[in-house]
């Protein structure tokens, strides 16, 4: 099946090998639907691997599923190596993301536990590398990200600095999950990429979190480097406003995050 064809080759990259296929299928699914002429071309080729079609797919595809996946590409084994010697930032250097909050993240921590207080109980969804940024080695911290091999480093790094850190997998498109209860939990540029168009996954996964509070960040560039002119995202303030919820939003380089205040978690508590 032609699908089955275009899953293998996007995954010959060696960054997006860690991706379940159910995601990878479902990016390339969601772009095949915006692109039926494309996929009518690849349906009509004798020859899949010499389709131009099927070069331009894998391409876009591989395009979205980096900003999904935020790795670079390089061997895990080199990222192993790299924990095991406790060169921590080094690592996080190989991940978008985290590679553009390096020379940030003390004031981005100093800013959040100044309003949230320091945590005993962390939930980061869609965490890639970040966990190895996290100050207080003493939380306990859950980490969830559809990228095993991003998992995989994330409980190597636990397991080598003794931190309560408990890993799993989750596809934040499918809210069947109940999530960890926490004090703080962490969106950092999820909510952005989990869907195209309209909000109610974002507004599901919000109001389904157990949390004290909720720390959710948005990029403030384009794709293409591009300073944005309103990098605030007016659709989730007043997504909040509309769930009663209060919120203080800060800015670094890159990056503008929201650190919101759940109630749920206070009447659940008991």
């Amino acid at each position: 099946m032609y699908k089955e064809f275009l899953i293998q080759k996007i995954k010959q990259k060696k960054e997006l090998r860690g991706l379940a296929e159910e995601v990878i299928e479902r990016v390339l699914n969601s772009f095949l639907q915006k692109n039926p002429k494309l996929e009518q071309e690849i349906t009509a080729s004798k020859k899949l691997e010499k389709s131009s079609a099927v070069e331009t797919c894998v391409k876009n595809v591989r395009a979205l599923l980096r900003r999904v996946s935020g790795s670079f590409e390089i061997d895990n084994k080199d990222r192993e190596n790299l924990i095991a010697q406790n060169k921590i930032q080094e690592v996080l250097a190989t991940h978008s993301s985290t590679k553009e909050r390096l020379e940030y993240y003390d004031e981005i921590y100093n800013k959040i536990f100044a309003i949230t207080g320091k945590p005993k109980t962390v939930l980061d969804l869609g965490c890639g590398l970040n966990p190895l940024s996290f100050p207080d080695r003493n939380s306990l911290y859950y980490a969830c990200d559809i990228n095993k091999d991003n998992l995989k480093l994330v409980e190597k790094y636990f397991q080598k600095n003794n931190i309560k850190g408990k890993i799993f997998f989750c596809d934040l498109t499918k809210i069947d999950n109940s999530f960890p209860k926490a004090d703080v939990c962490f969106l950092f540029k999820v909510l952005d990429i989990i869907e195209s168009k309209g909000h109610k996954t974002a507004e599901k996964i919000i109001t389904s979190l157990s949390c004290k509070y909720v720390v959710v960040s948005f990029a403030t560039k384009t794709l293409s480097g591009r300073k944005m002119n309103h990098p605030e995202r007016i659709w989730f303030e007043r997504m909040l406003g509309r769930l009663n919820l209060k919120w203080t939003k800060f800015e670094v380089e890159n990056e503008m995050f929201y650190v919101v205040e759940k109630h749920s978690y206070l009447l659940n508590s008991g």
